[in-house]
Parts: C-alpha cells; structure tokens; sequence
C-alpha cells in the first residue's frame, strides 16, 4: 500500500497548476511571472516535496525535486517557445547531474 499527503494543492495556486510532461518530469506554466516570482514557487513546491513522507508498506520515503526554470517574454525574446522549452529541460538536467533537490535557472 502506498499513500501519501494530498499536500501540494494546498500551497499551490489555481493558476500555477502542476501537470505531467514527461515520462518523470512535470511542468508548470506561471503566466505573468517573472524570474524572481518562478524561483520563489519552485523553492516553495521543492521545499513541500522534500518535507513529505511517502509510506510503503510501512517503510517511510522521503523524496527530493530537481527543477529547472525558464522565463519566456515573448516582447524581449527573439527565441521560439521550442528553443525556451529547451533551455528549461537543460536547466533541469543541469540539477538532476550536479546536485540533486536544486533549482537551476536556464539563460536565455
């Protein structure tokens, strides 16, 4: 059996959703939100994953987050949502190689 906290809704808002992009990855668009306001949410879900405790079968697992960010500002960006899209998967692999529960910025 495994169960868990229903937790992140909580401090999440409804415009801020979190949804499943890939295989193990998940993603969230955080419209009208600048570089400072992204890192402040991703410190804030990272924080809230590495706090919770998954039980199975009686055997408690803590978790961390690896994040990347990008900021897309479509008036100041000569790059494409495909290249933005990109720079936000480097900068998550950027932390998932270098040290594990970190946040990594993208440079666009």
């Amino acid at each position: 059996m495994i169960s868990h906290p229903d937790s992140y809704s909580c401090s999440l808002s409804r415009r801020s959703p979190i949804a499943r992009y890939c295989e193990e990855e998940f993603s969230s668009i955080l419209p009208e939100t600048d570089l400072k306001g992204a890192t402040i949410f991703a410190e804030r879900v990272r924080k809230r994953i590495k706090a919770t405790v998954i039980a199975i079968d009686n055997i408690n697992i803590q978790v961390t987050a690896s994040m990347g960010i990008a900021v897309y500002d479509p008036n100041k960006s000569r790059r494409n949502k495909d290249e933005f899209s990109k720079a936000a998967d480097k900068a998550l692999y950027n932390s998932k190689n270098s040290c594990k529960n970190k946040i990594s910025i993208a440079s666009l």
